[in-house]
């Protein structure tokens, strides 16, 4: 999969969405408190075949200049996506991972949320 040129504008798009997502849920079922259950969130980012982006390919470097590595797995991957502040309950931040992952889905790659508890 080539690097898109506008992998900047995608990452920051990606961000937007799993903030919005993420307060919407808490706003909607917790009053915009932070309550409930602790965890994390992430997402997973494959390229187009959905296959693992390798670390020292030109896609690699470029989604690691804009804060997405490689973890554990050698996926690429983003842990809680999106929020602009401190959030932990977990359905939020899977909400904002979902909506953070559909626009990495919009835009080509194979993205997947992932949650657990805290």
């Amino acid at each position: 999969m080539n690097v898109p040129s506008n992998l900047q504008d995608i990452v920051a798009e990606a961000n937007s969405a799993a903030n919005r997502a993420c307060l919407a849920f808490l706003s909607k079922y917790y009053g915009g408190v932070d309550r409930g259950p602790c965890g994390f969130a992430w997402v997973f980012i494959y390229d187009d075949e959905n296959k693992k982006i390798r670390k020292n390919s030109r896609l690699g470097k470029a989604l690691a200049s804009l804060g997405i590595t490689q973890g554990g797995e050698g996926v690429h991957n983003v842990i809680n996506p999106g929020p602009s502040h401190l959030v932990q309950n977990v359905d939020a931040l899977l909400a904002g991972a979902k909506a953070y992952a559909e626009v990495f889905d919009r835009h080509g790659f194979n993205a997947f949320a992932r949650s657990r508890l805290d």
